[in-house]
């Protein structure tokens, strides 16, 4: 057998295009629509009255105050563990399962800095349905499409990045 000496293969890091990123995200998605909200779903439908009518949940759920804290406290926690989620896969592996599929990154802008726990929480602060943050639901999306950039990543100083073999 002859040694050919040849060279490894390398890869280099590129900022990631907007499609991939969204892609990546809607993999996430459907990833806490099977983990975090369809063990959730059956309770939140046992909670409202079968009804398709709008006006009538509502009626319904103002008369029941407590039933409405339950929900309340409910959703709220599956957007905590949405955040966690994607924080906690960001922090220890610099990806979620979405951005394993695509070979994207969240690294720092900086390469000396590194990802910290608030740049990582305040980076995807977006997730909850808070106010202000839920501004963040429009107005991230459309700097995405006009700069190619999420605001938050700027704000926060990371880049989603891309590996490519070469």
């Amino acid at each position: 057998m002859v040694d050919l000496n040849l060279p490894g293969q390398r890869t280099m890091l590129t900022p990631a295009p907007v499609w991939k990123r969204v892609l990546a995200f809607i993999a996430d998605l459907l990833v806490i629509q099977l983990v975090i909200f369809s063990p959730f779903s059956a309770s939140l439908s046992g909670s409202l009255p079968s009804s398709d009518n709008i006006m009538e949940n509502y009626r319904y759920l103002a008369e029941q105050s407590d039933m409405m804290s339950q929900i309340t406290m409910m959703i709220l926690f599956m957007f905590g563990l949405m955040f966690a989620y994607f924080f906690l896969f960001d922090l220890k592996l610099g990806q979620t399962p979405g951005k394993m599929l695509f070979k994207l990154y969240v690294v720092p802008m900086i390469k000396k800095d590194s990802l910290t726990i608030w740049r990582l929480i305040s980076r995807n602060l977006a997730i909850l349905p808070v106010f202000p943050f839920t501004l963040l639901w429009i107005i991230d999306p459309l700097y995405m499409v006009f700069s190619g950039k999420r605001l938050s990543d700027i704000l926060t100083k990371t880049l989603v990045v891309e590996e490519i073999s070469i």
